[in-house]
Formats: C-alpha cells, sequence, structure tokens
C-alpha cells in the first residue's frame, strides 16, 4: 500500500516537474545580467559549524537560500523561489537545531546538492578549475542572479562540496566572498568518526567530501582515514582561497561563533559591506550564545591517537612546503 501511494505521487508530481523544468529553462537563456549582489558561500570541514553559521546569518540579515522546499525540485529553483516567496518563505526560520547539517521545516536551509548535481560531478570529489564548461558556469550564474532578483537580497549557500569547488564558483561569481568558519582538528575528527561508527552504520569510509589528492588516501584505518579527509580537506581550502584572494574571505573560529554570535555575525556584515559597497539588511536577533558541542565520544586512547596522527600529517605537510 505504501508502495503504492509513493507511486501516485511520484506520477502526480512529475508534470508539475517537467512543466516547471521547461519554464525554468526558458527564463535561464533570457536571463543575461550577472547576480545583483556578490553571493555567499560558507566554507569549512564536516562537523566544524558550518550549519550553525548559516542558520544564524539567515537569522539575522536578509538573504535568500536554497531551502528544504526549493531543494526538493532541483530543475526548477527559482520558479519554486518564488512561489516560497509568495507562502512567506526565504525568512530562514529556524531553531538552531539540525542533524549532520540538515534542517527539519519546510523554510530552513538545505545544502542544495540535487541542485548543484546538475552542473557538477555525482561523486563528491574535488572539481578542478576548468572542470566545467562555459554553459553550465552561465547557468549557474543565471540561477542564483534570478533568485536574487526574486528576494532581492544576497545568495546564501553552505555545502560541503563546496569546498572542493572554490576555483569554479570563483569562475562563476568572480564578486563573491567566503565565510571560512574553522574548528580544531582533532574535535571534527572525534565527531566525525563518532557518526561514522554509531549514526551511519555501512556508511562509505569517506564521509564527505574526497580532497584533491583523495587516491594517495589509501589508510584502511577508520580514525586515520578520517583524520586526512579532514586534514587534505582544508588543505584544498588554503590553497584554492590563496589562488582567487585570500582578501575576499573572512575567517570564523567555532569557539567564537558558540560565544559571541552577535559580534561575529556584525564582522560578516562589515567584511560583506568592506568588499561589496552594500549593507545588508537586519532581519532579527539570535541568542546571546550557544553551547558548543561536547565531543566526549571516544576515550582517552582513541582521542590521542587523533592527535598524534593529525601531528604526523602537519609536520609531514611541512616538510614537502
Amino acid at each position: 500500500m505504501t508502495s503504492s501511494v509513493a507511486s501516485v505521487k511520484h506520477w502526480a508530481k512529475w508534470p508539475v516537474e517537467q512543466t516547471l523544468q521547461y519554464t525554468e529553462r526558458v527564463l535561464l537563456k533570457r536571463n543575461q545580467l550577472p547576480p545583483p549582489y556578490p553571493p555567499i558561500f560558507i566554507l569549512g570541514p564536516p562537523r566544524s559549524g558550518t550549519t550553525l553559521l548559516l542558520q544564524a546569518l539567515l537569522q539575522s540579515y536578509q538573504c535568500c537560500y536554497f531551502s528544504n522546499f526549493i531543494s526538493r525540485f532541483p530543475s526548477s529553483p527559482v520558479l519554486v523561489g518564488w512561489l516560497a516567496k509568495l507562502l512567506q518563505g526565504g525568512r530562514g526560520a529556524t531553531d538552531f537545531s539540525s542533524y549532520y547539517g540538515r534542517t527539519r521545516h519546510w523554510d530552513e536551509p538545505y545544502d542544495g546538492t540535487k541542485i548543484w548535481l546538475r552542473w557538477f560531478p555525482y561523486e563528491p570529489v574535488y572539481s578542478p578549475r576548468g572542470s566545467l564548461a562555459e554553459k553550465e558556469i552561465q547557468q549557474i550564474q543565471a540561477t542564483v542572479s534570478l533568485l536574487e532578483r526574486v528576494f532581492d537580497a544576497p545568495f546564501v549557500n553552505k555545502a560541503q562540496r563546496n569546498n572542493g569547488r572554490i576555483l569554479e564558483l570563483d569562475r562563476a561569481f568572480p564578486n563573491s566572498i567566503f565565510l571560512r568558519i574553522r574548528r580544531e582538528h582533532e574535535r571534527v575528527a572525534e565527531s566525525v568518526l563518532h557518526a561514522l561508527e554509531h549514526e551511519m552504520k555501512g556508511h562509505d569510509i569517506w564521509f564527505s567530501l574526497r580532497p584533491s589528492n583523495h587516491q594517495n588516501i589509501t589508510t584502511t584505518d577508520p580514525l586515520e582515514h578520517v583524520c586526512e579527509e579532514i586534514f587534505y580537506t582544508d588543505c584544498d581550502i588554503d590553497r584554492d582561497l590563496a589562488a582567487i584572494g585570500s582578501h575576499r574571505c573572512l575567517e570564523i573560529t567555532y569557539t567564537d561563533l558558540c560565544k559571541e554570535p552577535n559580534a561575529v555575525m556584525r564582522a560578516c556584515a562589515d567584511f560583506y559591506h568592506t568588499h561589496s559597497g552594500i549593507e545588508l539588511t537586519h532581519r532579527g536577533g539570535i541568542p546571546q550564545s550557544f553551547t558548543p558541542s561536547a565531543n566526549t565520544y571516544l576515550d582517552s586512547e582513541r582521542r590521542e591517537r587523533i592527535r598524534d596522527h593529525l601531528q604526523l600529517l602537519s609536520r609531514s605537510g611541512q616538510n614537502t612546503e
């Protein structure tokens, strides 16, 4: 019975999706204008606080984003975004909760994975400059441009895969800015390892994005693998931000975000204004502080192993510079 209901829903949704997809394709072809606002992209390894940073930003300032509702129609985010606005969406409604980056409310932010997959590879792999055809770059530009015009606000997005798309995002949006959140690699590794062992049993040994040197990560030890995935993801971010100009990136720490979120939000708004000359429009207040993740998942022996392996990676990286 359940499968029958699901089948009916699928076939009922199909003609709507096809109509929206065709109409959106026409809109994108006709729109050749650049985005009216520089887009904002949030970077950082998994479990580093990227979702919390996005939620705080959307609650503090008027921005547009891929919501859970919009992401259900990945072929037509602009048209569905327009519908969401009619339904009083785009307000970033949040209780600051999430489950491994996923939120619950229809109007809360989503990373837009299926939307990005219209242009980027299905596998969560690093995308060097020139990965996409010029036509695909133009479609990305048009999509974000139209979405910003629908909501009359800057576009902001947080997606783990964007950590490996910096150079292509720069091609599409040479005036974009990046907000990078940092958290101690030891805490990140502990959280990711706990997730793989307890929340995502049977999950692939890769937790998130595969860094540019993923073929060289051959260890079968889950603890070492997690450390290397996190460490080299940050190395990719370092290198690619340096290539496009580190002045376009504001660095934030997870500790500061939790301790003084309002000060961090003001810093983000000031940075955006300095870069673009545009003042972000204030939306509402956020808590005076957030409770940091405790990260007391592992015993002292495994925490020590994480620390040792990260130190080994750091030393080997310094020796190759």
